[in-house]
């Protein structure tokens, strides 16, 4: 499981912490960002985020995990 950790800088107080991820990680979407969040494997200052909704504050550690992906299972036809 791939680890990430983030200190939010001042000028991003106050954004929505599903949209503040998802301009940081431009390769997933939001919603795979809010999946994570839901999942429990989004952290601030090391408490499971509460929500796709919060609002970030300065200075906090954002912790998140992201799981190895899953091979495709293709069958020929």
């Amino acid at each position: 499981m791939e680890k990430k950790t983030i200190i939010v800088a001042p000028q991003d107080q106050g954004k929505r912490l599903d949209k503040f991820l998802s301009s940081l990680f431009t390769q997933i979407s939001r919603t795979r960002i809010q999946q994570l969040i839901k999942e429990k494997k989004v952290f601030i200052n090391q408490q499971p985020a509460p929500s796709v909704h919060y609002q970030i504050r300065a200075n906090e550690q954002i912790v998140i995990f992201f799981p190895p992906p899953q091979p495709l299972k293709l069958t020929p036809e």
